[in-house]
């Protein structure tokens, strides 16, 4: 009798971890068996979850002193080369090697949300999280825009699990409707995952137009008035207005109006309307038209009945930021002045001529218009009374009778 002897089984290389869907690197031969038969090779696998040294391992159809992959792994798995030793034919003798271990490993869980509306408008931007779970640290975090070949940000060989990611701000993007993010997120076994993607929604600002109403043309406005504002109007809206750089102050609809006392000389006002996520701005200058002086008349007098009043005179005329003129009015000296109305007369000059007398005591004064940008504001003088006095009663009676001979004489 002989024995058929396998000196060595020989030894191979090629542990390793792959991540899911990788091909794994040939396993190959660091020294082939040696035996006193004809030697071929078997490879087996066996999955690690198996007990290696009683439980069956699974030929893989590999005869060769290597072993190459043809595709991917479902579950981490040893493999071991068989050297078969055949003596004279006769019964065959068999020996394994070590085995090694090819590990599928786990990739990283990503987890990518906004933190921000994903509904944003027109130069706005948003912000996003992407969370990694599993897999092992450092971790690489590779943002993509609608599909790009290139990353448009990166985090490399962080050992954070929480980042965050602002197109704009980190990657200098204009954001535009439809546009989508995902990340990649490589663990240090070099395994990826992709995260789902996130879509954002880009909605252009309401144009709107801020006016006064049609009583401030040129958006001018007098002394004391308040000024109305009109905005576009906009369904769902919020509206504020803010003067200067004084703070917003809201307000219940798209038209509002704003005291005289917050406006006074000039205002910059800009209005605020917040649509969704959209909030439109516009601006108008309004401006005050100043009458600083009146102007000062002088012509107080008294007449006879049916006598005709001497000229009413300009002792200064106004002043005003506007393009000047006058008017003159008049009041019977029995109404309230400051309360009962005034009729306005046709002349227009600085002063005022009579071409007639007058049936009743009356005051005048005189309109100052300030016309600046076809906005009109008044002012007014003091007024000036002429005064139409009360002629002496007189009775004239004769105290003898008025018939009398030739010669007689009367007496009244």
């Amino acid at each position: 009798v002989q024995e058929n002897i396998i000196s060595s089984a020989g030894t191979i290389t090629g542990t390793q971890t792959i991540c899911p869907g990788d091909t794994p690197t040939d396993l190959t031969s660091t020294a082939v068996a040696t035996a006193s038969g004809t030697i071929t090779y078997r490879w087996e696998r066996q999955a690690v979850t198996a007990n290696p040294a009683t439980d069956p391992w699974t030929t893989t159809g590999i005869n060769s002193t290597t072993h190459s992959f043809s595709g991917t792994l479902s579950e981490t798995t040893r493999f071991r080369r068989m050297a078969i030793s055949d003596l004279n034919g006769n019964n065959s003798c068999e020996a394994s090697t070590g085995y090694v271990v090819v590990t599928v490993a786990s990739p990283p869980a990503v987890n990518f949300v906004n933190t921000t509306t994903t509904t944003i408008c027109a130069g706005d931007t948003v912000s996003f999280e992407a969370t990694a779970g599993g897999g092992g640290a450092p971790f690489n975090y590779e943002f993509y825009a609608n599909g790009g070949i290139t990353a448009v940000h990166s985090y490399t060989g962080t050992t954070s699990t929480l980042v965050t990611f602002d197109p704009v701000a980190d990657a200098g993007l204009t954001l535009n409707d439809n546009d989508y993010f995902y990340v990649i997120v490589t663990d240090n076994s070099g395994c990826q995952s992709t995260s789902v993607s996130r879509t954002i929604t880009v909605s252009a600002p309401p144009a709107v137009i801020l006016t006064t109403s049609v009583d401030f043309p040129g958006d001018v406005f007098c002394t004391g008035e308040d000024v109305d504002f009109i905005a576009t109007n906009i369904g769902g809206a919020t509206y504020e207005y803010e003067i200067g750089s004084g703070g917003r102050v809201a307000v219940g609809s798209s038209s509002f109006t704003i005291p005289y006392a917050q406006l006074a000389g000039t205002a910059t006002v800009t209005v605020y309307v917040t649509s969704g996520s959209c909030v439109s701005t516009d601006t108008v200058f309004v401006q005050e038209n100043i009458i600083s002086s009146a102007g000062t008349i002088t012509g107080t007098q008294t007449i006879c009945p049916g006598d005709t009043p001497t000229d009413l005179t300009s002792t200064a005329v106004a002043t005003a930021s506007g393009t000047i003129s006058y008017v003159w009015e008049y009041q019977p000296v029995s109404q309230n002045p400051a309360t009962d109305p005034w009729t306005r007369t046709s002349v227009t000059s600085v002063g005022y001529s009579f071409s007639g007398t007058i049936s009743e005591s009356t005051r005048f004064r005189r309109v100052t218009i300030s016309n600046l940008d076809g906005k009109d504001c008044e002012e007014t003088t003091s007024f000036v009374v002429v005064t139409l006095a009360i002629p002496p009663a007189v009775n004239f009676v004769n105290t003898t009778t008025t018939t009398i001979c030739a010669g007689d004489t009367v007496s009244f």
